[in-house]
């Protein structure tokens, strides 16, 4: 058997820890299943990481740092905050179904668990410092409401349409949904005018 150094075996576990959650879903991954995806010797993983704990986390992290690249990537900077965040939305949407991201849009959820909490705090610091780079990039002042806050306000957004997807598995009303909240956040962050809210239906409407 060739030698593979630790920074390659740990590579080769996270990425093979990665398909095997996209396959079997957090609840039913094992470290033998990321053994033998990763074509390496079990004791690996306990020797590279410690526990089937601690090589699943870093296979979230690997996800959480590939998605939060797209949405970066996503920002054209210069347009300022509304811009951002209707690009935000917009990517998310995009993202919806495609299979790299499916254990964090699906499985990212909050809990009592500190590092389950970091890492939902890490993705609002992010968003923050997205928002803040494009309100100075474009000369624009903050949000009335500040940077922090627009971005809690811009993740909760994002978490409960992707819940409300995860239940209906309508792709095409999630990214309507989340394209009407991305027009509703613009405004807000921009300091404009909120849409006039919609006339309530009757009940016998549907949709």
């Amino acid at each position: 058997m060739s030698y593979v150094s630790q920074d390659d075996r740990r590579r080769q576990l996270i990425e093979a820890a990665v398909r095997v959650l996209q396959r079997d879903g957090a609840d039913h991954v094992t470290t033998r299943a990321i053994a033998a995806e990763a074509d390496a010797p079990l004791a690996s993983i306990h020797y590279t990481f410690g526990s089937k704990t601690d090589v699943v986390r870093a296979a979230f992290e690997h996800v959480i740092g590939e998605l939060m690249t797209e949405l970066g990537q996503a920002v054209t900077t210069g347009n300022g905050m509304a811009a951002g965040v209707v690009a935000v939305f917009t990517r998310v949407g995009q993202l919806l179904d495609d299979p790299r991201f499916a254990i964090v849009m699906g499985d990212l959820t909050p809990t009592a668990d500190p590092w389950m909490r970091e890492q939902i705090e890490g993705v609002i610091r992010y968003c923050e410092n997205l928002l803040r780079t494009e309100a100075e990039a474009a000369g624009e002042p903050p949000p009335a409401i500040g940077y922090a806050q627009a971005s809690r306000v811009m993740m909760a957004g994002i978490d409960g349409l992707i819940m409300q997807f995860e239940m209906h598995g309508n792709t095409r009303r999630a990214r309507a949904d989340l394209a009407a909240m991305a027009k509703l956040l613009a405004a807000a962050v921009a300091g404009l005018p909120t849409p006039p809210a919609a006339t309530p239906r009757s009940h016998g409407d549907h949709g």
